[in-house]
């Protein structure tokens, strides 16, 4: 755990072409913390991570570079960066005359050599100064390169904008389902649909703040194990919710005269709420046996991430996905045996048509968290950054979706916008009258003057 050189000895003597002797020195640094760059001083799980100690050789009031011959070191990585979460590994240098003087690692002279494995890595560099290698273990992977950072921007500018729609969801829903006519939320699956909807924007909300103020808050590792398995739960538990919401809406499409139980919700509160929170303690709990999360980004490491989010979660968009197609068939069917009935204009009556089946299926994959299959394919290497820049947009934005499809959208909203309306008429209506009958009067009192 600690850098090697061909030299074997702390300090030795060598000569140099001037045949004079001086001493070559090293120091060993257990620590990185003296070499901090500026623009890490604010944490980012995507930027390197020094992953060995830090060896240092240099020659008292000289300066060595351009060396004909390199400098061969050989690194042993700290026990945290053995694992497959690194996905790629540099040779750098402290450079002290970087960022106008602050420092900070550069490649230049520097280069990886072949043969490296997970325990033992080999740099050659033609000058003498402080060694490390960089290891990049985060969350967008070193391969989006120059599309790193308008992925971290797209995803932030997205999580902020469904957290205000999602608070705006639960609270207009919340004030629907208590509002003083009931009789549209009363009756079976729209009391359902009101209720599952208000406990998946619960859990979204929670996943996107949890995500914003805690993902690279690597400082503490107690707190940074707690925010994974918090991020662990509640997006199984969204996920969970996506699937009783597909359930709802099959039992309300398919199964039209299908009996609601007066239970539904708790017992599906229970199973979506209940499960994750099994998932996430039976992986968080017996950490100690395992790497429960990455060192570098609070959130699972490889083992957990697989078998206790990506299994679990493939399933369930699996289940939704298949939900998704006979719900269409059920609705696309049913508006075509409605259109041969009505028999209006052939041209409009398509038109509207398309735009409704597009409307419906919008408004069900923002549901059914669709998009998070695209979650999946990021991995491909030839094709991962524009799934990436899909992932990041559909899936930070799914507050907004929901906010538009499902409360913007809703008939009871768009009644009270007319209402509304009306209601702004009739007060401005009410003034026109005022001022024409406050008109009049002055008009009467004028002529009636001598």
């Amino acid at each position: 755990m600690f850098g090697e050189t061909k030299s074997k000895e702390n300090q030795k003597r060598v000569s140099l072409a001037s045949l004079s002797e001086v001493r070559l020195s090293y120091t060993l640094y257990n620590s990185s913390s003296l070499f901090v760059e500026t623009s890490q001083r604010i944490a980012r799980p995507s930027q390197g991570s020094v992953g060995t100690r830090i060896i240092g050789g240099r020659i008292a009031g000289r300066q060595v570079k351009n060396l004909p011959e390199p400098v061969i070191i050989t690194f042993t990585p700290l026990q945290s960066f053995l694992s497959e979460d690194v996905k790629g590994v540099t040779c750098v240098f402290w450079d002290f005359e970087a960022e106008a003087g602050q420092g900070a690692w550069s490649t230049e002279g520097c280069e990886n050599m072949p043969g490296e494995t997970k325990e033992r890595y080999t740099c050659a560099c033609n000058h003498l100064t402080n060694f490390a290698l960089l290891f990049f273990q985060d969350l967008y992977g070193v391969g989006f390169g120059g599309h790193r950072k308008p992925l971290e921007a797209i995803t932030i500018v997205g999580c902020v904008v469904s957290i205000v729609c999602l608070v705006l969801t639960i609270t207009i829903l919340a004030f629907i389902v208590t509002r003083g006519d009931k009789r549209r939320t009363r009756t079976g699956h729209a009391k359902n649909q009101l209720l599952v909807l208000i406990n998946l924007c619960v859990a979204l909300l929670a996943t996107l703040i949890i995500f914003l103020a805690g993902i690279n808050r690597t400082a503490s590792p107690i707190g940074c194990m707690v925010v994974a398995a918090l991020l662990h739960y509640f997006l199984l538990a969204s996920l969970m919710w996506m699937a009783v919401e597909a359930v709802n809406i099959y039992r309300a499409v398919v199964h039209v005269f299908d009996h609601v139980s007066g239970n539904f919700i708790i017992k599906a509160g229970a199973v979506a709420w209940g499960f994750p929170l099994v998932a996430t303690l039976s992986t968080a709990g017996p950490s100690s046996l395992y790497r429960y999360r990455m060192d570098k980004s609070c959130w699972l490491a490889r083992e957990p991430l697989i078998y206790a989010f990506l299994i679990p979660a493939g399933l369930i968009l699996l289940f939704n996905l298949l939900v998704f197609i006979l719900v269409m068939r059920k609705l696309v069917r049913e508006e075509k045996t409605q259109k041969e009935l009505r028999g209006a204009d052939a041209i409009e009556v398509d038109r509207q048509w398309i735009i409704r089946q597009i409307r419906r299926a919008c408004s069900i994959m923002a549901l059914f968290g669709l998009t998070w299959v695209f979650g999946f394919f990021v991995i491909d290497e030839e094709r991962h950054v524009v799934f990436a820049y899909l992932f990041c947009i559909f899936n930070t934005l799914q507050g907004l979706f929901i906010f538009i499809f499902h409360c913007v959208m809703r008939e009871d909203m768009k009644e009270w916008r007319k209402k509304l309306t009306c209601w702004k008429k009739i007060v401005c209506i009410g003034k026109k009258d005022v001022y024409h009958v406050n008109k009049s009067k002055s008009l009467s009192s004028s002529a009636q003057m001598p």
